[in-house]
């Protein structure tokens, strides 16, 4: 097995990134499932055969592994096989390519040190593939219990032979400029109170250029609401986009980039990187998701919880999960509500209900006054779509009421919210669900 533990590059410096000298795989930022996988398409080095580069990356937690006691300390073993098959036309799998197959062992002087629920061992290995899409199957096996961890990847292998192309990007834990090490974060996970993040990618081109570089944050949004059925995804306005122009050398570059963010909150996001010149232009993107710390917190008042519940539910159903008898039945009530709304039940993680209990903490935040914000009606209107994607507000004036519009374009919805007392109490002009709201 080849995990490079060290990878030196040249240092150059452009306005707005930072390219960095050394590439390390320390353990992971912390996560809800057991294990994660990555594929990252870059460059094949000083190889002309038209063949990219795929780094194939995992990584696992200690606490999913057996960890047996040794003269050493404590040792856990496993084994990591990726299958990787080709896809047709129509994205269904052909024929297995690869199957290349890797050992790991970690050792550790206590057992304390095997239990940490932020604790991740790091793998990658390499492998070379014409450009086209297939499907990566990982079988992830503890040596000593024999149990298995699967975990399977639909991506495309690109071309990156052209006179001007971009890898794809790695989502980093942590960058440490001092000494030019970057952290990678294989689970593409991001902390909703993160202020910025930083992506790692490679840049190469034939020739000394003069490039523009576009970098963008997008929103993606998967459903009309937090509580209804899933449409097509659709981009709305970056919440992070920045440009660029630099002069580049000819050659292979490795860049660490960092996208800035205020209360990213939770949701699903599109990073984008674009380069251009006058003849040529690549573009890259990848898929990065936000979730909320505070969930476990928030939802130790349990009642308090339900009642919050008021525009998840049915009367029926809510007056069902408060009519339980003891604590543990409307907890066991509120669990299996969610449960049911689940959009990936496979997985430790509930997006739908930690999404519904962000926009409440948010609202909460934002609007409480007399009353609590998650009560009010732009309370109400926030916990169901989300901050809007635009707003007009007038202020107060002689002639007119404080108001503000919030617009929602992707489902053709508009909000009027008038402050007639002038003490700050907007309330909806008309119902929320009244066909007036609607975009002509």
């Amino acid at each position: 097995m080849n995990i490079p533990k060290m990878i030196r590059y040249s240092i150059i410096a452009a306005a707005g990134l930072q390219l960095i000298g050394t590439v390390l795989l320390p353990p992971l930022w912390a996560q809800q499932d057991h294990a994660s996988v990555d594929a990252i398409s870059v460059r094949t080095p000083g190889d002309d055969s038209g063949l990219t580069q795929l780094d194939l990356y995992t990584a696992i937690a200690y606490s999913a592994l057996r960890f047996e006691p040794g003269p050493r300390g404590f040792t856990a073993t496993y084994q990591v096989q990726a299958e990787i098959t080709a896809l047709d036309a129509q994205g269904r799998p052909t024929f297995v390519l690869q199957s290349p197959i890797w050992d790991r062992s970690i050792t550790v002087p206590l057992f304390a040190e095997t239990t940490p629920a932020d604790q991740f061992d790091v793998t990658t290995h390499s492998v070379h593939l014409a450009p086209g899409p297939y499907l990566l199957t990982f079988q992830i096996t503890d040596r000593s219990t024999s149990e298995t961890l699967l975990r399977e990847q639909t991506i495309t292998v690109r071309d990156l032979g052209l006179p001007l192309a971009l890898s794809d990007i790695v989502l980093l834990d942590s960058y440490d400029s001092a000494t030019n090490a970057v952290h990678p974060r294989v689970s593409g996970m991001l902390g909703g109170e993160q202020l910025s993040f930083d992506v790692f990618f490679e840049l190469y081109t034939d020739r000394p250029r003069t490039l523009t570089m576009i970098r963008e944050l997008l929103p993606v949004y998967q459903s009309t609401s937090s509580l209804s059925h899933t449409d097509l995804l659709a981009e709305l306005r970056p919440v992070f986009a920045d440009t660029t122009t630099t002069e580049i050398a000819a050659g292979r570059h490795q860049m660490v980039s960092q996208f800035s963010t205020s209360d990213l909150g939770v949701g699903t996001f599109k990073v984008r990187i674009r380069v251009l010149d006058d003849t040529h232009s690549a573009a890259v993107e990848r898929t990065v998701v936000s979730e909320w710390s505070g969930l476990a917190s928030y939802l130790d008042d349990l009642d308090q919880a339900i009642k919050q519940m008021v525009y998840a539910g049915s009367r029926r159903e809510l007056q069902r999960i408060r009519g339980g008898a003891t604590e543990a039945e409307r907890r066991r009530l509120f669990n299996e509500f969610w449960k049911k709304r689940d959009p990936t039940p496979e997985t430790t993680r509930n997006e739908q209900m930690e999404q519904y209990f962000y926009r409440v903490s948010v609202a909460t935040r934002r609007y409480s006054s007399v009353r609590p914000g998650w009560q009010t009606d732009r309370g109400h209107v926030l916990i169901l779509h989300g901050d809007p994607e635009d707003v007009n507000r007038q202020t107060y004036s002689f002639n007119a009421e404080p108001y503000e519009v919030w617009y929602y374009y992707r489902i053709g919805r508009r909000y009027v919210f008038v402050d007639a007392t002038g003490f700050g109490d907007y309330e909806l002009l008309v119902p929320i669900w009244d066909d007036r709201t609607r975009i002509r």
